[in-house]
């Protein structure tokens, strides 16, 4: 192992830093640079160490804002969230998750809350089970249904406090708005079918999710069942049980709108009686999809209030440098490196994912605004010893680069895929690396694109990513 790239490109970034210009913050003028195809990665590692400073001051000074809004007497009522029951957004929402395994995350959220109207933690495992009971007479047996919610423990009730505090902006009468994630998993792809058929499961399920938005006080929920739609497409006969799920979904929004607002049960179970939002995790479009598509956009995107849709993880080339001669040959880079792996989330891929699921026939702000795309803070490296790819975080890829040497080490761009990949060469391995991970440019090319189609935006995860990549929102 050895440091010596790391200490070369310190060396370089000491010369930037004594010729670059300072912005009012202190930090390095540096985002031309970082907003290029052309990127390094002498630039990109100097201007997150850079933005870490000012990480760690900002909150500070977005305390001072507040208190001097206070001062000036516009503080009014408490805010409310951001959403179409309260004041609506100038813009579409920008939503960021967060999760139990990756602390960072939790801090990011608390510190910049102001930079996202919604902030998700990955807290909740809905499991749905299905018990037959025989009876000891042997008569005919009997078919239950049971919903458990699984992660109870993992609420933290002061950083959601410090969360809708510090996302609150008393001039607008907004604030940031807390939206725990429930990932649905039966025992059985079955369940999904009796979910979609069954009014009466459908009831209980509503019932025990809304318990627990009211107990703790979040503002709504972001709920995953990405598979079901999957499983009546291909399982069921019935085309009507497809329709039987968009109405769950309308059932568990009229809810969260209508009843938590007015419900006295859900005060005396510690919440405040308001309306809560919807939030659907959707897969991204594929041809001949079974999974959530325009269909049921149409059906209920009166009822959902955002669609957080799940523009990453496209699907790859082979990961072997043998198999890489199959799709696209050596790098176009570098004609001695086989092309390892592949892009996490195309451009191109992302915007068609964004338009299959709006439809063509109407794709008005009040719609579009509706659909988040989804960014990736995390990407994944290719050609380890395993075979399988890695995902990899911000520190992951500074750890990678450390440990390679400095001349072994390469930032490519790809223009088909507008990303951009790094390559490791490893001689004495016997094997060479490949890591693509989002860069600023990466970022800010998809921002771009979000504000073209009017859609809003879904970060997986807050604590994967790099410093500077805040500096975009």
């Amino acid at each position: 192992m050895t440091n010596l790239l790391l200490l070369l490109l310190l060396a370089v970034s000491c010369v930037h830093c004594l010729c670059a210009p300072l912005d009012d913050s202190g930090a390095v003028g540096s985002s031309d640079a970082l907003l290029s195809s052309d990127l390094s990665l002498a630039t990109l590692l100097q201007h997150h160490a850079q933005v870490g400073d000012n990480v760690r001051n900002w909150p500070n000074k977005q305390k001072q804002a507040t208190a001097a809004t206070q001062a000036d007497g516009t503080a009014s009522d408490a805010p409310a969230v951001v959403g179409p029951s309260a004041k609506p957004a100038p813009s579409p929402f920008t939503l960021g998750f967060v999760t139990p395994w990756n602390s960072k995350g939790y801090d990011v959220a608390k510190n910049f809350a102001r930079k996202f109207t919604h902030v998700s933690p990955v807290w909740y495992t809905v499991k749905l089970r299905q018990r037959t009971r025989r009876p000891a007479d042997g008569g005919k047996a009997k078919i239950t249904y049971s919903v458990d919610i699984e992660g109870k423990h993992n609420v933290d009730a002061k950083w959601i406090a410090d969360v809708q505090e510090a996302g609150s902006d008393p001039a607008q009468k907004l604030r940031t708005g807390v939206l725990p994630r429930f990932l649905v998993e039966p025992e059985s792809a079955e369940l999904y079918l009796k979910l979609a058929a069954k009014e009466g499961l459908q009831r209980t399920l509503i019932r025990q999710l809304a318990e627990e938005i009211a107990r703790t006080d979040v503002d709504g929920m972001v709920l995953e069942m990405t598979d079901a739609w999957a499983v009546v497409s291909t399982r069921a006969k019935d085309p009507k049980l497809r329709n039987g799920l968009n109405t769950f979904l309308m059932r568990l929004a009229e809810h969260l709108h209508l009843k938590m607002k007015n419900d006295q049960d859900d005060s005396a179970a510690g919440g405040t009686g308001r309306p809560r939002q919807l939030f659907l995790v959707v897969r991204p479009m594929h041809p001949n999809s079974p999974y959530f598509q325009n269909f049921d956009f149409e059906q209920t995107h009166k009822f959902i209030d955002a669609y957080a849709l799940m523009t990453y993880d496209h699907p790859n080339p082979p990961t072997s440098a043998a198999a890489a001669s199959t799709y696209g040959g050596v790098d176009e880079n570098d004609s001695e490196l086989p092309l390892l792996g592949g892009p996490n989330a195309p451009l191109e891929w992302v915007r068609d994912s964004v338009l299959a699921l709006l439809g063509s026939k109407d794709r008005s702000p009040a719609r579009a605004r509706k659909v988040l795309l989804g960014l990736p803070f995390y990407g994944y490296r290719y050609g380890l010893s395993s075979g399988q790819p890695e995902a990899i975080t911000g520190r992951g890829l500074i750890d990678a680069l450390e440990e390679a040497e400095p001349t072994d080490a390469q930032l490519h761009y790809h223009h088909d895929w507008s990303e951009h990949s790094v390559s490791l060469r490893q001689p004495g391995l016997g094997r060479a690396e490949r890591i693509f991970y989002p860069t600023p440019y990466f970022l800010q090319r998809r921002l771009e694109l979000a504000q073209e189609l009017g859609v809003g935006l879904a970060v997986w995860e807050l604590g994967q990513g790099l410093d500077c990549f805040l500096d975009l929102f």
